[in-house]
């Protein structure tokens, strides 16, 4: 991200090494993140929607898919946030 645009970043929650709101944390420091969609995904029940509205107004995450999700799901959240 920090040497190539992308239309949609697709960022999982929970990672080995790092989570996902380190990553954005990064990314917003970095200034990255003006210039990115990032569409969240999770398993989580704990990662309600007042989460994601705050992740939404603190690092401009664009939406959020939950899994398990279907290919049709993730198609449809993606073709719904590229313009």
């Amino acid at each position: 991200m920090r040497n190539k645009r992308f239309d949609l970043v697709l960022l999982d929650l929970a990672m080995p090494e790092i989570s996902g709101i380190e990553v954005l944390k990064t990314l917003k420091e970095e200034g990255i993140l003006a210039s990115s969609k990032i569409l969240l995904f999770s398993a989580s029940p704990s990662f309600t929607d007042a989460e994601v509205e705050r992740l939404k107004g603190e690092y401009g995450v664009v939406d959020r898919i939950r899994k398990p999700f279907t290919k049709k799901e993730l198609l449809g959240v993606i073709a719904k946030n590229v313009s």
